[in-house]
């Protein structure tokens, strides 16, 4: 099984289903997950991927998903994207992607 792991403030709202939605750049690890996969959040919960979407960026893809499904405690779209462009630059995510994944959890 697949792992992903998680900041504990965003594992939290994961769990408790407030963050239905992750965002990550398309690192090699990332293009191997498919629709379907069971994967271990930071290797404790069971959680499945039911959907992925790609986007060329983070603003793409705030701009298509309510952005308090990705990050529940911000409050607006362009706050959303700063904290992405923080851990993952504009270049970086032109040249490797920009994938949601909507994962479900198990319990």
């Amino acid at each position: 099984m697949k792992r992903m792991f998680f900041k504990q403030k965003y594992l939290k709202y994961i769990l408790e289903g407030k963050k239905p939605l992750e965002g990550r750049v398309g690192y090699d690890n990332i293009k191997k997950l498919k629709v379907g996969d069971y994967v271990y959040l930071n290797g404790k919960y069971k959680g499945q991927i039911i959907d992925i979407k790609r986007y060329p960026t983070f603003k793409d893809a705030v701009d298509e998903n309510n952005y308090k499904l990705l990050i529940p405690d911000i409050h607006s779209v362009e706050e959303t994207v700063k904290i992405y462009e923080k851990l993952f630059p504009l270049w970086k995510q032109r040249k490797l992607g920009v994938y949601i994944f909507k994962i479900k959890v198990f319990v």
